[in-house]
């Protein structure tokens, strides 16, 4: 009987030892500096964080209508929303510009509106997709628009423990 005990733990330990397991990995931060603006997006489960601080000398105005998001296709898919609709009827509501004054900073979760679909309880949002997703961020300085792209890739990472979330 306890040959028999062994020979299954053994077995055991080599099967677990053998067998990888895969966790879902968010990456950094990404962070953008240009003469005018600093930025950093941070990857949520169905969202974005962005953060945008106006380090130039006048106010500057996020465009959220020329801001889109850019899924793992390699192209813009659509506008963002705050996630503060409720209704059917706020499907189509679009933000108005945000004004940032010199020296001055904004946080914002950022919700792709291509993600999002109507429930009976209201909307719900699908995953951010593996593979690279991001913000097209458009601000206007001084009448003139100035882009950015931030980018985050998103991928599974294979633990070599067998256990998801073991950090490398």
């Amino acid at each position: 009987m306890k040959r028999i005990l062994y020979c299954f733990l053994i077995a055991c330990f080599l099967f677990s030892a053998g067998c990888g397991g895969y966790s879902y990995c968010i990456p950094e931060i990404a962070n953008i500096k240009n003469p005018y603006f600093d930025t950093s997006l941070i990857l949520e489960n169905v969202s974005f964080d962005i953060t945008i601080k106006n380090t130039y000398d006048k106010n500057i105005e996020v465009l959220w209508n020329k801001t889109f998001y850019i899924d793992p296709s390699g192209g813009t898919n659509g506008l963002f929303s705050f996630g503060k609709e409720y209704y059917y009827e706020d499907k189509d509501f679009q933000y108005p510009e945000t004004i940032i004054f010199p020296g001055q900073s904004i946080k914002r979760n950022l919700y792709p509106i291509s993600n999002r679909y109507f429930k009976r309880s209201g909307w719900a949002w699908n995953s951010i997709g593996l593979g690279v997703n991001g913000v097209f961020l458009t601000i206007l300085v001084d009448g003139k628009e100035v882009t950015e792209k931030l980018i985050i890739e998103l991928a599974y990472k294979k633990h070599s423990t067998g256990k998801p979330g073991t950090s490398y």
